[in-house]
């Protein structure tokens, strides 16, 4: 008769804290009933996030200047680069810890980093969880240091464990933002070639490039008269001032647009 009072008084108290959200849990190991919260969470995008994006563009050219350029070569070359700059949030331990009382054990080195992975209140105060080792998280303050007891996610809550545990270290986990750029192939590009003279014409090969567009180039062979003389390519001004089958030379009034 006592133990099924026992029992009984533990369903009946389990019953009631269930509602406050509170929760009896069997130790598979001990087969001990231990008390855990149920708490509700919100996950934090940890993901890289673009920031910036700049662009440089390369010529082989100076405007208003007399330049040559040699059979089979650019007289004009302009590429356009994509830079793209990320950053990734992170929190980094300032000091090496290990837990003093628990079976899992994951120890910790100064400059680890990890990401946030969700936030959640108790008892009216804020915290950020950190994985600490498989589906068991750290809470931390908002200053950094870490509380005595740890939280494990199953389903949809986030279950803060009634066993509390020691640091070896008074370790603080403080933000750190890492930064990253990645620069493209040219996304943009337009040539002119000199190809020599035939039948008292010079010879242009003018050809354009575009990245990821279905229409992604254009090449075209233009004669203009071998003689001194303005003329547009691409929309670039230039003058011609002498030509032969070795050798062009001529000034860029106006830069194409590319």
């Amino acid at each position: 008769m006592k133990r099924f009072f026992t029992i009984f008084s533990i369903l009946l108290i389990s019953s009631c804290t269930i509602y406050a959200g509170d929760y009896f849990g069997e130790d598979k190991k001990t087969g001990e009933l231990n008390l855990y919260s149920r708490l509700k969470y919100e996950t934090i995008n940890s993901e890289e996030k673009l920031i910036k994006v700049d662009y440089v563009t390369e010529k082989n050219f100076q405007q208003s200047k007399i330049q040559s350029a040699f059979l089979g070569k650019e007289m004009l070359l302009v590429k356009k680069y994509r830079t793209d700059f990320f950053e990734s949030n992170y929190v980094e331990a300032d000091r090496d810890a290990r837990l003093l009382n628990n079976s899992l054990d994951p120890k910790i080195k100064k400059g680890m980093r990890k990401k946030l992975f969700a936030h959640l209140t108790y008892n009216g105060e804020d915290y950020r969880l950190i994985n600490a080792y498989r589906n068991f998280y750290y809470m931390l303050k908002n200053d950094g240091s870490v509380y005595g007891k740890m939280i494990r996610i199953k389903d949809d809550y986030a279950e803060l464990l009634s066993d509390t545990f020691t640091l070896s270290s008074k370790i603080k986990f403080l933000p750190v933002i890492e930064k990253r750029r990645t620069s493209t192939q040219p996304i943009n590009s337009m040539s002119v070639t000199y190809n020599g003279i035939a039948q008292n014409q010079i010879i242009l090969n003018y050809m354009t490039y575009y990245l990821g567009s279905a229409n992604s180039g254009n090449f075209q062979t233009i004669h203009v008269p071998n003689k001194p003389g303005n003329i547009m390519v691409g929309g670039a001004a230039i003058r011609i001032l002498n030509a032969n089958n070795q050798k062009i030379d001529f000034i860029v009034l106006q830069e194409p647009r590319i």
